[in-house]
């Protein structure tokens, strides 16, 4: 690093600059691929005799071991990174046939924590996948089992029809006032909703899925 010229500390600093900015302004967060140009732009500027043929490089791979693919258990808090910045919390309640039930906290984080068991939560779950945990686009930042207890131990789904089931099959009529909560008739509303593009559901709700 030492023996660099000024070039591509330059650039980095430039683009580290945007990023922040990006990020503090609450437009947009910044994939690990979007790096990759700017490495490669900062590489060629590097002084003939530290790299062979720095003008040549044209693109930067990042590469390392494998994951190891993680599945979520019960009480894990995943953090969700927001389109905008910041992150939602959500602890994972159970695993069944409609899928994987998370409950989420309130709002949106600045930072991936813990959450406390006296922060805000909806009072109904919601139903997704674990595939984002597995990929490394959620991550895992703790786990509290004790946070289960702020949510139903059996969450359900919210048929339009106006039934509430759950995973055994035991299905009631919803009240006038659930229904205003999740708002079956909304165009958005669903059942389930994949863990790829549930972010967007947040964003869009400002932090609440329904």
């Amino acid at each position: 690093m030492g023996d660099l010229n000024d070039g591509p500390f330059v650039l980095a600093t430039q683009w580290l600059a945007d990023v922040l900015d990006r990020c503090a302004g609450g437009r947009e967060s910044v994939e690990l691929g979007e790096l990759a140009p700017h490495l490669a732009e900062a590489l060629r500027g590097v002084a003939a005799g530290l790299l062979e043929r720095p003008e040549s490089i044209t693109v930067v791979e990042f590469a390392g071991p494998p994951a190891r693919a993680r599945r979520v258990r019960p009480g894990d808090v995943v953090a969700i990174p927001s389109a905008s910045c910041g992150y939602y919390l959500a602890v994972m309640i159970m695993s069944n046939r409609f899928g994987v039930a998370f409950g989420f906290f309130a709002g949106k984080r600045q930072t991936a924590r813990m959450p406390s068991r006296d922060e805000a939560v909806d009072p109904y779950p919601v139903y997704s996948d674990d595939d984002s945990v597995r990929t490394g686009r959620w991550s895992v930042v703790g786990n509290d089992a004790a946070l289960l207890e702020l949510f139903p131990s059996e969450p359900e789904i919210f048929h339009v029809s106006g039934v509430a089931e759950t995973a055994a099959g035991v299905t009631r009529p919803y009240s006038d006032e659930e229904a205003e909560a999740f708002r079956p008739w909304d165009r958005y509303y669903q059942m389930f909703y994949s863990s790829e593009h549930l972010h967007k559901f947040l964003d869009l709700r400002g932090g609440r899925v329904h």
